[in-house]
């Protein structure tokens, strides 16, 4: 009888150490939602994939832009070096390349220059405008369609252009 009583004890103490069916439902609710939210990371992953292939493209794309630039600025640069010999350092290249030279010559700093001037113009003028007005809170953004925006990339308003170095 001793041992029966015993037997029981231990197997009391067993099945009151085990989760009961409240706790487990708890545990698996939990489980799932972490299952979910790591099935979620997966489908993104995935799409980071497909996006590889854009990626690689749109560098391809700069690397050609990028050595475009370079054959310009070099044939430029050739250009400008023979005419500073030629007219005995009256053309000056470096003066003629930020656009500031006797020379007209469109260079893409300068254009980037002028257009950067341009831009802080127009925003002086916009705030000019605002104060006129009375008005102390910032413009609203105009919507933008997005039938430019490809795969979710889109353009910054305030970029301008980049400038390479050789």
């Amino acid at each position: 009888l001793e041992l029966d009583i015993k037997g029981m004890d231990t197997e009391a103490t067993r099945l009151l150490s085990e989760h009961i069916n409240l706790e487990l439902n708890s545990v698996l609710e939990m489980l799932e939602g972490e299952v979910s939210e790591l099935r979620e990371k997966l489908s993104a992953s995935r799409g980071l994939k497909s996006n590889e292939k854009v990626r690689k493209s749109l560098m391809k794309k700069i690397d050609s832009m990028a050595a475009q630039w370079r054959k310009r600025k070099g044939i430029t640069m050739e250009f400008l070096v023979m005419m500073e010999d030629v007219t005995e350092g009256t053309v000056c290249v470096k003066k003629c390349m930020k656009g500031d030279g006797q020379m007209d010559i469109d260079s893409d700093e300068a254009v980037i220059k002028g257009q950067i001037h341009f831009l802080e113009q127009k925003r002086q003028r916009g705030a000019i405008i605002n104060s006129s007005r009375g008005s102390t809170k910032p413009q609203k953004k105009q919507k933008t369609s997005n039938s430019g925006v490809t795969n979710g990339v889109e353009g910054d308003e305030h970029f301008v252009g980049k400038l390479l170095l050789k």
